[in-house]
């Protein structure tokens, strides 16, 4: 789960009588100097924030990403616009928060029948994820 904290970024303040409360494994905070906004030189300066949780890839038919996309949960900032992949062991530990782009307005991220990765934009665009991890194989068609 991902969650900005208890209003301010910070820790949650969740009492110990809820019953199967579990802590996030990730948070943000609106500080315009966090990791998420610092490392996506595109983000776009705004106080609004409005997280948005896509789709595991998991398993799909026809791998497009050369399974580096296996078990990641993307995730991003509907205003700023940076776009992260997030992957967690079983034991909840992060083994990867990485940086995938930046796109403003995401409102769905689906896996296609065709093994791609998809975004939809505000106003009905579609985005076809490409993978630009520095180590990452070409896409296939």
């Amino acid at each position: 789960m991902l969650w900005t904290g208890g209003g301010d970024g910070g820790p949650s303040t969740a009492p110990a009588a809820c019953a199967g409360y579990t802590e996030p494994v990730a948070n943000y905070t609106r500080d315009g100097a966090h990791a998420y906004v610092l490392e996506d030189p595109l983000t776009e300066p705004n106080i609004k924030r409005a997280i948005w949780v896509g789709e595991v890839y998991e398993n799909p038919s026809t791998d497009r990403y050369a399974g580096l996309m296996d078990g990641v949960v993307p995730f991003g900032d509907f205003f700023t616009g940076w776009v992260r992949g997030l992957k967690a062991d079983a034991a909840n530990k992060i083994v990867m928060d990485q940086s995938m782009g930046h796109l403003t307005s995401v409102t769905q991220w689906r896996v296609g029948p065709d093994g791609y990765a998809y975004a939809l934009e505000h106003g009905g665009y579609w985005n076809r994820a490409l993978l630009v991890w520095p180590d990452a194989p070409a896409t296939t068609e």
